[in-house]
């Protein structure tokens, strides 16, 4: 289990000038009668945590640290098509230099398919 060593030793460094070294370990024998299951004990470990996580975001965003994200949907859009329109050229191009044997049901269902999203596009867009 790589994942729990790693949140071990991230556990360990965070409470070495507490603790000392291996936190973890000393914890597991110090505690042995300890219910670390506790539902309510989580609950409140995950408030507080993003409690601390919502006080660190806002201060660094005080300090002009962190900056809200600026969503452009114009060319978030554009960048979209373009990937589309590239994975579409592709495609043909694969199908005109390589006979492909495949299901030409499935493959007439995608081109229908394909057909009908353009034309929502278009709509949407008011495209004609």
């Amino acid at each position: 289990m790589k994942s729990v060593a790693e949140l071990m030793r991230i556990i360990d460094t965070t409470f070495y000038p507490v603790d000392g070294p291996n936190h973890c370990h000393e914890a597991y024998h110090n505690d042995a009668g300890e219910v670390f299951d506790n539902p309510i004990t989580n609950f409140f470990i995950a408030l507080a945590a993003v409690i601390i996580i919502a006080l660190i975001l806002y201060f660094l965003s005080v300090i002009r640290v962190v900056k809200k994200k600026k969503i452009e949907r114009d060319k978030n859009l554009h960048k979209r098509l373009e990937r589309s329109h590239l994975i579409l050229n592709s495609t043909i191009e694969e199908l005109k230099k390589h006979e492909i044997d495949f299901d030409t049901k499935a493959y007439k269902e995608s081109i229908d398919k394909l057909n009908t999203e353009n034309e929502t596009m278009k709509t949407i867009l008011k495209i004609s």
